[in-house]
């Protein structure tokens, strides 16, 4: 009697499965760029409001980066205004996938005042979509009063993930109509 083995492949596949939690809003629900969005987890009982923008970018060919400005709440309805603006850089690893990026997101405004949001006491991170993989973004922590004076700034360039980019007028109206998602509604307060 002849035995035959069938060969078996195993076929395995890494799946980016976005993050169903406050804080991955961004990756759940698509949006236009200077798009302000809400969305409400009711498992946590926390909603996200976020702020799209994609960069001018400061060199030729496409745009590897994209920012998310967003804050985090209990419940669905702001009910204070929050300590800190979280800022996501996010890249693009299909756009110069041969580039190696760097964990740096740095701001400077009106052409003078530079912040390194990397710098100790941001409370940054590194996203990784995979185990096995590469970061692709970077996350920190920007105090409200940071925020503020990006929001005063005429001018704001920067590097993120080690890409040049510029913000446009349309960009700092959009960051300009964020901050009223940051003021609660009188309405909605106990």
């Amino acid at each position: 009697m002849r035995l035959w083995v069938a060969p078996v492949v195993v076929a395995t596949a890494t799946v980016f499965v976005a993050p169903q939690a406050p804080g991955g809003a961004w990756a759940l629900v698509a949006s236009e760029d200077g798009e302000i969005r809400t969305l409400y987890f009711d498992l946590f009982r926390q909603s996200e409001t976020w702020l799209k923008i994609v960069p001018l970018f400061e060199e030729s060919g496409p745009n590897p980066t994209t920012l998310y400005f967003s804050i985090t709440y209990p419940g669905k309805n702001l009910t204070a205004t929050p300590a800190v603006v979280r800022l996501r850089a996010q890249s693009n690893l299909r756009v110069y996938p041969m580039t190696l990026r760097t964990p740096t997101l740095t701001l400077r405004l009106d052409g003078a005042d530079r912040l390194d949001l990397t710098a100790r006491g941001y409370g940054h991170w590194l996203n990784y979509p995979c185990d096995e993989c590469a970061f692709d973004g970077i996350v920190t922590n920007v105090p409200l009063l940071t925020f503020f004076r990006i929001l005063e700034a005429r001018v704001v360039d920067g590097t993120a993930l080690g890409f040049p980019f510029r913000l446009g007028e349309a960009h700092l109206s959009a960051l300009q109509e964020f901050l009223r998602h940051l003021v609660p509604d009188p309405s909605h307060t106990r």
